[in-house]
């Protein structure tokens, strides 16, 4: 059982899960980005079906790594990780500067137990992104897991510092702990 929690990574820093956000109003006349932003919204309250038909829709107004990346988010959840991974490498050929497509990659690899490549594809993430406070998590999560709690404490303290969010909070206390209770 994971102790601490991963966060995917989707269009402008939106996690695919957690939180609530409401899709748009109904008739209105949406953009590719629109749908994208349905589309998480749809992830994370779990309503799969609707954001894979809104990331589908927004690829076929304009194939950009955003949509790709959301149904790799899509297809991950569902379990579809052979698909999942190419959809996130796809999206990452577009634009080698989207950087969630290489964090879901990540989360993907770290998922299935390789963890020597989830961690290169964080690190060349942060290279391109050194403020994603989400990425400097999840690269945490999987050096805690490795035995790496010095490292991992001192990714969750860099990524506090950037966005002090509830998650890495909660990380960051279990990781704690753990350094003063091994």
């Amino acid at each position: 059982m994971k102790r601490i929690v991963l966060l995917f990574l989707l269009v402008s820093q939106y996690a695919c899960v957690g939180g609530v956000a409401a899709p748009l109003a109904p008739y209105e006349e949406r953009t590719a980005e629109q749908l994208i932003e349905q589309g998480a919204a749809f992830l994370r309250v779990g309503r799969l079906d609707e954001a894979r038909a809104s990331f589908l829709l927004s690829a076929e107004l304009s194939v950009t790594p955003a949509a790709l990346d959301g149904l790799g988010c899509v297809d991950f959840l569902l379990g579809e990780l052979t698909s999942a991974r190419d959809l996130f490498l796809r999206a990452y050929k577009l634009d080698e500067n989207y950087v969630e497509s290489l964090s879901n990659l990540a989360l993907l690899y770290n998922f299935i137990g390789a963890h020597r490549e989830s961690g290169k594809l964080y690190r060349r993430a942060l290279q391109v992104q050194p403020t994603a406070f989400q990425l400097r998590n999840n690269l945490a999560v999987l050096l805690e897991e490795q035995g790496n709690t010095s490292q991992a404490r001192d990714e969750l303290y860099k990524g506090y510092v950037l966005s002090q969010s509830d998650i890495v909070e909660d990380n960051l206390k279990r990781v704690e702990g753990e350094a003063l209770n091994p």
